[in-house]
């Protein structure tokens, strides 16, 4: 990233993106198997993007699918909003993905640990091209059965015996993928949404809703993945009833839920990729002891 002003990745952006004299700013952080370069792009006193830059496939992949999905993003009712692409493609021999700022409103007017309005879960589960055929015939079922060339053998049997579920998703839509307090910003008229690198089509409607509050629960109340997963559990269901979820049960949606962390686990393992992610490990624990059959 280091460069004259007119060479290396912060050349090329001032010139992809029109401003000559832009400057850069990043922070630091511990390792996390996502954690990649991310520039704050200054112009003339102000934030106008912010440039993500790939390290390896891994954090590749992740930058081209939220590139995606901010594009489908655009179409978004008025109220709702994402950052726009800048650049997405290849720079100085890495791939970057740039988009544009959301400034930061005044602080929420609900409170941190609240999830927004359900429409907020709705609108994001509408994204992308119609669903058709059953959950076991979508991309995200297939991605599950991917990942689970990693699985031990009792993980086989937890997500073999929870498909079960599958047949009682009566609606199938898109979903953030982390749908998090620190990831939108809302005011009286709007809600901003950034940070779609985990975006994902064909998944139970209602996942970002319980992702929510799992990820409240770990990072905002500081709670441990297994005891997390019990307090999540408790308010997701409670307000899964608000979606549109056209007569899916709010614990099919749940277990399913669950099993989508343990394929992020595996995924992560099927690459190689030895990272300490706990909710995986959590989430077949959960399975194991709430349906005392699963596994054995």
């Amino acid at each position: 990233l280091e460069g004259t002003l007119d060479s290396g990745i912060t050349g090329a952006l001032r010139r992809e993106l029109n401003q000559p004299t832009a400057t850069f700013a990043f922070t630091l952080g511990a390792p996390k198997s996502n954690r990649k370069p991310i520039l704050q792009v200054l112009a003339n006193g102000s934030c106008v993007g912010f440039a993500k830059v790939a390290t390896n496939n891994w954090t590749r992949e992740l930058l081209e699918n939220e590139a995606h999905w901010l594009r489908a993003a655009a179409s978004l009712p008025q109220g709702v909003r994402a950052p726009a692409v800048l650049f997405a493609g290849e720079m100085e021999g890495t791939y970057v993905l740039a988009q544009s700022a959301i400034t930061p409103p005044r602080l929420p007017r609900r409170r941190r640990l609240q999830a927004p309005d359900p429409v907020v879960f709705d609108q994001v589960a509408a994204l992308g091209p119609e669903p058709a055929g059953r959950v076991v015939d979508g991309a995200w079922w297939r991605s599950v059965v991917s990942a689970s060339s990693a699985a031990t053998t009792e993980e086989l049997a937890l997500i073999d015996q929870t498909r079960v579920r599958l047949d009682q998703v009566q609606r199938v839509g898109a979903w953030h993928g982390d749908l998090a307090p620190w990831n939108l910003f809302s005011t009286r008229a709007a809600v901003a949404i950034i940070d779609w690198e985990f975006g994902a089509s064909d998944v139970p409607w209602g996942f970002d809703l319980c992702h929510f509050y799992t990820q409240s629960a770990m990072e905002l109340v500081g709670l441990a993945a297994p005891v997390a997963l019990d307090w999540a559990h408790q308010r997701a269901i409670a307000e899964l009833e608000n979606l549109s979820l056209a007569g899916t049960p709010p614990a099919a949606i749940w277990d399913l839920y669950l099993v989508e962390l343990m394929r992020r686990q595996l995924a992560l393992r099927a690459d190689g990729i030895e990272a300490q992610v706990s909710q995986g490990p959590a989430a077949a624990a959960w399975l194991r002891s709430k349906h005392p059959n699963n596994g054995r």
